[in-house]
């Protein structure tokens, strides 16, 4: 995705997260969440949810 592309959110800005990453526990995830940003319709968005070990 083109974050900076004209018209790729309906949003006025993305979340923070999106531009530098986002590192959380688990239980954390589980309980709040990942806000994702409000696409247009003809766009869509690839997460890669990776597991590190004793972080």
């Amino acid at each position: 995705m083109i974050l900076d592309e004209p018209g790729t959110f309906l949003q006025r800005t993305p979340p923070a997260w999106l531009g530098t990453g986002l590192r959380a526990g688990g239980a954390w995830l589980g309980a709040a969440g990942v806000p994702l940003p409000v696409l247009n319709p003809e766009r869509a968005m690839l997460l890669h949810v990776r597991r590190t070990e004793g972080e």
